[in-house]
């Protein structure tokens, strides 16, 4: 890729868009396969969520664990999605992965998170 030069002013014309592509664009929207708004699990403590799907890939931040799990929910009619580096909600997500969509509730026990 050639590099442009920026200046103070770029100018936009001289760029692609994402929305030039719009067939790419709906595909890399897609591939997830997670959609919705990223909204923190403090918020989603003692509510009754939808768990529709979850994904387990190796964390950047190794100091809270080796692993986070994307997970996809729908809460009060509206998907979103949670990250977490709870193992009891990774463990319990994987013992249920065929059967998803499920409901449940995330509730802190002590200082760990779980679903009920």
């Amino acid at each position: 890729m050639q590099e442009q030069q920026m200046t103070s002013s770029p100018d936009y014309d001289n760029y692609p868009a994402f929305a030039d592509d719009p067939e790419m664009l709906r595909k890399s929207n897609e591939q997830s396969g997670f959609v919705g708004s990223k909204i923190p699990v403090d918020k989603l403590l003692n509510k009754k969520i939808v768990f529709v799907d979850f994904s387990v890939a190796p964390s950047q931040y190794k100091r809270f664990g080796e692993s986070v799990t994307k997970v996809q929910i729908i809460v009060d009619g509206e998907k979103h999605i949670f990250f977490t580096q709870s193992k009891n909600i990774t463990k319990t997500l994987e013992v249920f992965k065929d059967k998803l969509p499920r409901v449940g509730t995330i509730v802190k026990d002590d200082r760990a998170l779980k679903i009920i």
